[in-house]
C-alpha cells in the first residue's frame, strides 16, 4: 500500500510498503508483496512491518466493500458539510453490516491532504477521522488516499487482484467526486460495480453562476454512473437482492 491509516484515538502513520488491519482494537502492519524491495527511507517509515502478509484469498470474498471517505470533515462541524449525510451514513452502517454477516471483504478509504494544516482534510486533523457509526473492526483493512480515485497510489488494485475479487460494492462521499472517480476506475479495471446510491453524500455546486443543488449534482453522477459504469441500486433494493 503507498497510503496509511488513522487509528481512532493513536498517533497517525503513513506507510509505503503495507496495508493496515484493524484486529485486536489496534491496526497491524502486512505486507501487500513480500518481494518488494524497500529504500532505507521506506524501512525506517516502517520498523514494524510484517514480512508474512495475509492470506488475501482466504480472507476476502469475490465481492468487496469500499467504503469511501465517510469522515468528519464531511459532517456538520467539518470544512465540507454534505447535505443529507447522516441518511448516507445509516444506510452505509447497514450495507456494512450486511457484508460482514455474510463475510464479504470490507475496505475502508480515508483521505488526507499533505501539505494542508488549515484546510479540509489536513493530516492529523479531526475532519480525517472516520464516523464512529461506521468505523472499521478487527480484521478491516483501512486505506489512505490523496486523490479523489481510490485506486491511486493506494494498494487497492493489489489488494483487490491478490484477493480475486470481481466485484465492488461502492458506498461513501462525495457522490461526484470520490464515488465517481472510483466507480469509474473499478469499472476501467475490470471489476463490476456497484453503488449503493443512497448510502452516498454530496453538496451544492455552482458554475459560472449556476447554482446546482446538492440532489441535482447527486442524481447526475448516479444516472450517468448507470448509464455505463455499473449499477445504481438503493440500499433496500441492494439488501433485498
Amino acid at each position: 500500500m503507498i497510503g496509511g491509516v488513522q487509528q481512532v484515538g493513536h498517533a497517525e502513520h503513513s506507510c509505503l510498503l503495507c496495508a493496515l488491519v484493524h484486529k485486536d482494537g489496534d491496526f497491524h502492519h502486512v505486507a501487500i508483496n513480500p518481494f518488494f524491495v524497500a529504500s532505507a527511507t521506506d524501512m525506517a517509515a516502517c520498523a514494524s512491518i510484517d514480512r508474512h502478509p495475509v492470506n488475501l484469498e482466504e480472507e476476502m470474498a469475490k465481492r468487496a466493500l469500499i467504503v469511501v471517505d465517510l469522515q468528519n470533515e464531511y459532517g456538520a462541524d467539518g470544512k465540507l458539510p454534505l447535505e443529507r449525510l447522516d441518511q448516507a451514513v445509516a444506510n452505509a452502517k447497514r450495507v456494512i453490516g450486511a457484508a460482514r454477516d455474510a463475510g464479504e471483504a470490507i475496505i475502508h478509504i480515508r483521505h488526507e491532504t499533505p501539505g494542508s494544516d488549515v484546510g479540509p482534510f489536513a493530516v492529523g486533523s479531526n475532519g480525517t477521522h472516520i464516523i464512529e457509526a461506521v468505523a472499521p473492526i478487527d480484521g478491516e483493512t483501512v486505506l489512505t488516499k490523496q486523490y479523489p480515485n481510490a485506486f491511486r497510489d493506494t494498494g487497492l488494485k493489489v489488494l483487490l487482484e491478490e484477493g480475486g475479487v470481481e466485484d465492488i460494492v461502492l458506498v461513501g462521499a462525495m457522490s461526484h467526486m470520490c464515488i465517481d472517480a472510483t466507480a469509474r476506475a473499478a469499472f476501467d479495471f475490470g471489476h463490476g460495480v456497484t453503488v449503493v446510491g443512497d448510502a452516498c453524500a454530496t453538496r451544492a455546486l455552482s458554475i459560472d453562476g449556476v447554482e446546482v443543488p446538492a440532489a441535482q449534482v447527486h442524481a447526475a453522477f448516479m444516472a450517468a454512473l448507470a448509464f455505463a459504469y455499473g449499477s445504481v441500486m438503493s440500499t433496500a433494493d441492494f439488501l433485498s437482492a
